[in-house]
């Protein structure tokens, strides 16, 4: 299980408190590092396993980190993942959910990743606004397949920076109750 990186104790993790909340057996798919890519290679046993009857996707972040001046996953792969996620998990006679991303605070994961510099002076894009369009692309997705969005973006931006963990990407504990 995913711990929730920024949360400063396991138990106010994000995936603890939906889990404790939710009157049916719930997986949450992400992991800490993983990718879409790595979602799809994880794919049978995720709907294999018969214990739970919703499955939230929540990907995006990792795929957009910049690695040799580029994302790890393109967005155009990213989209197409999302879309084999969700076949995959209705597929299997699962509900998924899907949920956008929350906002970072670009100067702050900037500090932490130099090399999404050369991202910035190539294309003149900030980490912010790359990470918004793979959110976008979630909330697309959703609405493209008819599937249930868990809007954690808005909440977020309502919020400003007060729900962000200090390296500017992972929600705080304030974050991890929000989603």
């Amino acid at each position: 299980m995913f711990v929730g990186i920024g949360a400063s104790k396991r138990r106010l993790a994000c995936t603890k408190l939906v889990q404790s909340k939710m009157d049916s057996h719930t997986s949450v798919i992400a992991r800490t590092g993983y990718t879409s890519q790595d979602a799809i290679l994880r794919l049978p046993e995720i709907t294999e396993n018969s214990n739970y009857t919703h499955v939230v996707i929540q990907f995006g972040n990792n795929d957009c980190r910049v690695a040799k001046s580029e994302p790890k996953v393109s967005l155009a792969i990213f989209t197409d993942n999302l879309r084999n996620i969700v076949r995959a998990i209705e597929s299997a006679g699962k509900i998924p959910l899907l949920c956008n991303l929350q906002p970072i605070d670009s100067e702050k994961y900037s500090k932490g990743q130099p090399e999404i510099r050369s991202l910035i002076t190539t294309s003149g894009i900030t980490p912010q606004e790359l990470q918004g369009r793979y959110s976008n692309q979630c909330e697309q997705v959703a609405t493209e397949m008819n599937v249930r969005l868990i809007d954690i973006r808005t909440k977020f931006l309502r919020m400003g920076q007060e729900a962000i963990a200090e390296d500017g990407l992972h929600p705080n504990d304030l974050g991890h109750q929000i989603i």
